[in-house]
């Protein structure tokens, strides 16, 4: 775990830590993870991880003159995509348990797609924000340029603004988590899963679209049990929802257990999901013998 020198006395350190992590959360040894810093701090410092995943570095400036450090995170591993995080950081500001996640190539191929996650979600999470919260400059922008023009980098900053802004709006947490699954930022989507978990607790707003969103990152982290959790958390409230039902039905598929796949893609399309569910069911169909 490579580590800079230390700032001398008077100045700034930021130490920045965290690990590199698979998308099932296995810790990933050997990883390069490279801190590009922008500013008058421009540079960049390199670090592999050790056995349990884990990097640190230092930064020392003089305050006097630097005030912020932005840059990113970016880590590397031979068999995965590259993995990035990025740091925005003041002189009051921490960077301490920064999880970067780095998928495989072909990670999520059989799963729900989470451009159709956006597509589905993102226009109710919208229309039934409260008008306070869905008439904010930056949830209108961050929304334009999520689903409009399909520039999430630019949405994301927005819709940060407008969850800081207000908070108990669980819709604007719930749109940057949208854009942090799409930018695939899968580190800060499940550290903002998690917070956006204690916020509902809290304020006692529980949405559909929040246990949605968690079945389909569980299930691309290949935690199916927690995902057919957060799944039947959804049904019981709508025994009709035509999203739950269908990615029931696909787990149960992966799981072999062909009567129940059958039996969730058929009340999935009675729902009205998409003809991709009735590809999913014929598979179904065809193990229980009942397709000629």
């Amino acid at each position: 775990m490579g580590t800079a020198a230390a700032a001398p006395a008077g100045q700034k350190t930021w130490i920045i830590s965290g690990r590199a992590l698979s998308l099932r959360g296995e810790p990933l040894a050997g990883a390069i993870v490279r801190l590009e810093t922008e500013g008058s701090v421009k540079g960049e410092q390199k670090m592999e991880t050790n056995l349990q995943g884990e990097f640190q570095t230092e930064i020392g400036v003089d305050p006097s003159r630097v005030t912020r450090l932005r840059g990113a995170l970016v880590a590397t591993k031979t068999g995965y995509a590259e993995g990035r995080e990025p740091l925005d950081l003041y002189l009051d500001s921490s960077a301490s348990g920064i999880d970067i996640i780095l998928c495989k190539p072909d990670e999520g191929k059989d799963q729900f797609p989470i451009d159709r996650l956006v597509s589905i979600l993102a226009p109710q999470l919208k229309s039934s924000a409260a008008k306070e919260f869905a008439g904010q400059t930056e949830f209108v922008r961050g929304y334009e340029e999520l689903v409009d023009r399909q520039d999430t980098a630019a949405a994301i900053p927005l819709f940060e603004k407008s969850a800081e802004r207000a908070p108990e709006c669980i819709e604007c947490q719930l749109l940057l988590e949208l854009a942090f699954l799409r930018a695939g930022r899968w580190g800060s989507a499940i550290k903002h899963l998690e917070d956006t978990s204690l916020i509902v607790d809290l304020f006692g707003t529980r949405r559909p679209e929040l246990d949605l969103i968690k079945g389909i990152v569980e299930a691309w982290r290949g935690h199916s049990d927690e995902a057919i959790s957060h799944y039947m958390s959804v049904l019981e409230g709508d025994p009709n929802n035509a999203l739950a039902l269908q990615e029931s039905g696909r787990i149960a598929l992966a799981q072999r257990n062909w009567e129940a796949a059958d039996r969730y893609l058929s009340k999935a399309l009675l729902a009205s999901a998409g003809e991709d569910v009735r590809l999913l069911r014929v598979g179904a169909l065809l193990e229980l013998g009942k397709v000629n």
